[in-house]
C-alpha cells in the first residue's frame, strides 16, 4: 500500500496544476481505488472508484462487502473536507 500511495501522490505533483498542486485532498487508505485527476467547478480534485475502494476497504479491514459499503456510503462519499474534497465515480467494469 505505502508504495501504491507514494505513486499516487508523485502522479498528482506531476499532474496537478501550480494552483492546485499541495491542495488536493486524498482518500486515505484509499490508493488501490485512485484513477486520476478532474476538474469539479475550476478546482482539481483526486477521482476514486467506488467499486475500487470499497475492494480496498474489504482487503485492508478484512470486512464483508456488507460491513465495506455500509462505511464507504455513511462515512465516505459524502465526506465533504471542503473545495478539494476526493470525487467517487461508479466504474464501468466491461466484464460485467
Amino acid at each position: 500500500m505505502k508504495q501504491r500511495l507514494k505513486e499516487v501522490e508523485e502522479f498528482v505533483d506531476a499532474t496537478a496544476s501550480p494552483e492546485h498542486r499541495g491542495k488536493i485532498l486524498l482518500a486515505d487508505g484509499l490508493e488501490d481505488g485512485f484513477i486520476g485527476l478532474a476538474e469539479r467547478d475550476g478546482v482539481q480534485v483526486a477521482v476514486y472508484g467506488i467499486t475500487s475502494c470499497i475492494i480496498a476497504m474489504i482487503n485492508t479491514n478484512k470486512w464483508s462487502l456488507e460491513e465495506a459499503e455500509e462505511y464507504f456510503y455513511f462515512n465516505t462519499l459524502n465526506a465533504y473536507v471542503g473545495e478539494y474534497s476526493p470525487l467517487f465515480i461508479n466504474e464501468m467494469h466491461p466484464d460485467e
